[in-house]
């Protein structure tokens, strides 16, 4: 591993970890507390429930410390992926997902206090796997197929089963992740490899595009008709010093 990518992934981890460190330094504060995180959580169609678009994300309950380990691993894994190969969008793509599915689960969800950070992991599993898949690269497919590995399952978590799970989170975080994949896929790409420069090159040369049958037209050599040269020799008329008549047949 070259330097560059060390510098690469040591700036891809940075603003995940943060984010996480930040989860765990507000569940700890409530836990020592003992502290509600009811008010500060969504809930919808509410004015009191407004602020819960900026603050529901961070809310874990401090007597359910597995929602929030649950929560933590997939968003460094993700995280760092989603800033490692989309560096350029890699902000956007999170504070979109965070501000729209708030704002969705405010107008539909369920008139219930929503926390947790469970709609960000939706979102950012659906934005890398779609954005690979539209890719078509073979980095970008092998993260959509480790992430499918790894957090597919959750994917029966955007289903309204008869759980206290929001679902409604799950799945408008599902599709504002889906819906940043179709809209910078093509942002960051990584560079072509240098065979396929190489054969476009070799392409070049070519009048005729690749598989049409005069791509590669047999090659054959123009010669110009002989020119035949005779001599008449007219009785008489060849002196000293004259030339014979030439005639072109």
């Amino acid at each position: 591993m070259n330097r560059i990518e060390k510098i690469k992934i040591k700036y891809s981890i940075i603003f995940p970890t943060l984010f996480v460190a930040l989860l765990w330094g507000i569940w700890l504060v409530m836990d020592a507390l003992e502290m509600d995180p009811a008010p500060l959580g969504m809930s919808p169609r509410t004015l009191s429930g407004l602020i819960g678009i900026l603050t529901s994300p961070l809310m874990h309950d401090p007597t359910d410390l597995d929602h929030l380990i649950s929560n933590s691993f997939p968003l460094l894994v993700l995280g760092g992926c989603t800033y490692y190969f989309y560096r350029r969008v890699a902000f956007k793509v999170f504070f979109l997902i965070y501000a729209l599915h708030g704002i969705l689960l405010w107008l539909m969800g369920r008139p219930l206090i929503h926390i947790g950070a469970s709609g960000l992991v939706y979102g950012l599993t659906c934005f890398l796997f779609f954005a690979g898949i539209l890719r078509k690269d073979r980095t970008s497919v092998a993260v959509a197929m480790l992430v499918t590995f790894l957090y597919g399952s959750m994917m029966w978590g955007i289903f309204p089963l008869p759980n206290h799970v929001s679902w409604e989170a799950h799945l408008f975080g599902s599709v504002i992740g889906s819906l940043c994949a179709f809209l910078y896929w093509n942002v960051d790409l990584p560079p072509e490899p240098e065979w396929m420069h190489e054969e476009e090159e070799d392409d070049d040369d070519h009048p005729y595009p690749p598989g049409d049958p005069m791509h590669h037209p047999p090659t054959t050599h123009l010669h110009a008709p002989p020119l035949h040269v005779t001599y008449r020799i007219v009785p008489g008329s060849q002196k000293e010093g004259s030339h014979p008549q030439k005639s072109d047949e």
